[in-house]
């Protein structure tokens, strides 16, 4: 089994962000881990890696730019990979961490940046001219539970987690257009994964959410969060984006995109309307294919590629 050396900011990173530990645990199966945290970087504190290790960044990208010098010291000799789930952060309007990505690049030793959307792999591949792949977020096999049938969720649309101004925008127009969500509250993740099985259509929406150079645009990804309930049986309404195709959406018969705000009355009717039966049979069969995907694994793959 390979070595990887995991750059992470802290123990609370891999043990309670949600998508970070389950990356975690999938890239245990495939390597030896030897982590180094933000705090072991900054005092020298490890055994640098000799030539072509394998190192892997899953620092939050608002970290990267005060930490080139020691990550530039630590993987010198190394193959350093780094992971990103907010692109939109280096790029859209007011993004925290604007021209971070072409900063690393010309800095580091970066063999590839490991983005979590295909939209924006391919956008900043085509701006800066960067190596990037494109990797899957999902649900662990772990994750993966069907949970009570529809008819006996209390909520039957609803959402859970931030609500941010946009979101609550959304809600709003919902709430305009007859459809009244249930809004619960933020959880850490173990208890959202029950607590989320309350719901039987989870509804949200990322759209025009962000601006590039000016033009409103949705965040391309957080198809992770879809995967995770629809894992957990949850039907899902959301916004349709150019990342949908690259993570297999239309293999998911409870997972409804909508390219425009009126179609979401008539999906919720749709859904409502079916029968017991039907619905169960659905969300089986997503929660199955979600769980045979293994969508984490495409990390190490593309760190093999």
């Amino acid at each position: 089994m390979n070595t990887l050396h995991l750059i992470h900011k802290d123990r609370g990173q891999i043990l309670e962000n949600c998508f970070i530990k389950q990356l975690y645990a999938t890239l245990r199966k495939s390597f030896q881990v030897i982590g180094v945290s933000e705090a072991d970087l900054r005092s020298g504190d490890y055994r640098q890696p000799g030539n072509d290790a394998l190192v892997l960044s899953v620092l939050p990208l608002r970290y990267w730019r005060n930490l080139i010098p020691f990550l530039a010291r630590y993987a010198e000799k190394a193959q350093l990979f780094l992971y990103d789930q907010d692109p939109w952060e280096a790029y859209h309007d007011k993004g925290c961490c604007r021209g971070v990505y072409p900063l690393v690049a010309e800095l580091l030793p970066a063999r590839a940046f490991l983005v979590t959307s295909k939209w924006w792999a391919d956008y900043i591949a085509q701006r800066d001219g960067l190596p990037t792949r494109f990797v899957r977020m999902g649900a662990l096999a772990a994750n993966c539970d069907m949970g009570p049938p529809f008819s006996e969720r209390p909520y039957t649309v609803g959402f859970q987690g931030a609500v941010h101004p946009h979101r609550q925008a959304f809600f709003d127009r919902m709430a305009a257009r007859g459809i009244e969500a249930t809004l619960l509250e933020r959880q850490p993740f173990t208890r959202f994964l029950k607590t989320v099985q309350q719901i039987g259509i989870f509804l949200y929406d990322d759209n025009n959410a962000i601006t590039v150079d000016g033009r409103p645009t949705s965040f391309h990804g957080l198809w992770g969060k879809c995967l995770t309930v629809a894992a957990r049986g949850c039907f899902v309404i959301r916004n349709d984006d150019e990342s949908r195709e690259p993570y297999g959406i239309n293999e998911l018969p409870t997972v409804f995109p909508y390219r425009d705000e009126a179609e979401i009355p008539e999906l919720v009717a749709k859904i409502r309307d079916m029968t017991e039966s039907e619905r169960v049979s659905l969300m089986a069969d997503t929660v199955e294919r979600i769980k045979q995907r293994n969508d984490w694994k495409t990390v190490v793959d593309q760190i093999y590629a």
